[in-house]
């Protein structure tokens, strides 16, 4: 909502970020030989979630959900995996999912996604041709989060390789000055089918709520025309929301993002109050791998195998003489096996598709 008239500086500042995890399978050494397929490598895309981009009308509660999803996607099994992170919802997500539409069309369930509160990670199974139409056209794809307030969507966002992020400072501004404290982040997604850009705002330190939010075109410390105007200016620390322009124009974002720059405008600092350039972000996200198919012989002891995601070793001998008596029971009797090997314990560990690691904070970028 843009601001008509001068208003008291008030100072907000974010919530901590959520962090969010990796997928790791863990792996125990035993004299066993392993072998396993690969795939293509997984394909990355990302969304910007936003209440304000659902087509269903969203209730007061979650008015002002933003987040992000991030996704991998191997179309060569057809596993998809995703991590979500949002601000501002009613309650816990109770679905996710993405779904088949462009901009504005509200479409089919084609992937569930798993769900949580506030966050939600994990991978899940699709089928190859499903996620290879996903890879073929993001844009014609979305991600949503429902919630028990919002059991239609509560935050959506187009599917898309071009993501965008800016650290926005007052010291950036040209020519200035700008807002000396004012802190923040943008993520910037940019959706080459709908000639759009969405933004997620994380701002601290400066007068709220803002007046005006833009994409403009300009090197570092080049004060340049603005490009992308942005619908609405955040009114919250956390916020976000959209703006289209001419295809040349998102082409040309797309191609050179460093020679463009996101900046907030307020009350006291018309001309800006914090600014960043855009460059490519990088999310941390689940990596989507392939099935892991293991094939066991008595040869080249000291060799490893690994355990499929959600296995444990407690469906294992719990040591390595156990092992090999086991598989010499199974022997003709004047077969001689050579037991050569160590007698070492194998530690109870569990292998989890899903253990938390460090990573991006959620908005950051």
């Amino acid at each position: 909502m843009q601001s008509t008239q001068p208003m008291p500086p008030t100072r907000r500042r974010p919530s901590t970020a959520v962090a969010v995890g990796l997928a790791i399978a863990g792996a125990l050494t035993i004299p066993l030989v392993a072998a396993q397929h690969a795939s293509a490598a997984p394909v990355q895309f990302s969304a910007v979630l936003l209440a304000s981009d659902e087509t269903t009308p969203v209730t007061a509660a979650d008015a002002a959900a933003v987040g992000t999803a991030d996704v991998t996607i191997d179309a060569g099994t057809g596993q998809i995996c995703v991590a979500i992170a949002t601000s501002g919802l009613s309650g816990a997500i109770t679905a996710a999912h993405i779904h088949s539409g462009g901009a504005g069309v509200a479409g089919p369930v084609v992937v569930p996604l798993p769900t949580g509160t506030g966050t939600a990670s994990g991978c899940v199974e699709s089928t190859p041709a499903q996620a290879a139409s996903i890879v073929a056209a993001p844009n014609m794809f979305y991600v949503n989060v429902h919630t028990a307030a919002n059991a239609g969507g509560a935050a959506r966002g187009q599917l898309t390789a071009s993501v965008f992020a800016a650290t926005l400072t007052g010291a950036a501004e040209a020519p200035g000055p700008g807002d000396s404290d004012g802190t923040g982040t943008a993520v910037v997604a940019v959706d080459t089918t709908a000639n759009r850009a969405c933004v997620v705002f994380q701002v601290a330190n400066i007068t709220l709520p803002a007046a005006m939010a833009h994409i403009h075109s300009g090197v570092i410390g080049v004060a340049g025309p603005v490009i992308v105007p942005f619908a609405n200016a955040p009114t919250t620390a956390t916020a976000g929301s959209c703006g289209s322009a001419a295809a040349a124009v998102i082409s040309g974002i797309v191609a050179a993002p460093a020679g463009n720059y996101v900046n907030i405008h307020t009350s006291d600092f018309g001309n800006g109050a914090v600014r960043g350039q855009l460059s490519v972000r990088t999310a941390t996200v689940p990596i989507a791998t392939s099935p892991t198919t293991t094939i066991v012989s008595l040869t080249a002891p000291g060799a490893t195998t690994t355990l499929a995601p959600g296995a444990t070793t407690s469906a294992l001998p719990t040591t390595t003489t156990a092992i090999v008596s086991s598989v010499a029971s199974t022997l003709p009797p004047t077969t001689t096996v050579a037991a050569t090997v160590a007698t070492t314990a194998l530690p109870a560990v569990v292998a989890t598709p899903a253990e938390p690691v460090a990573a991006t904070p959620a908005f950051t970028g």
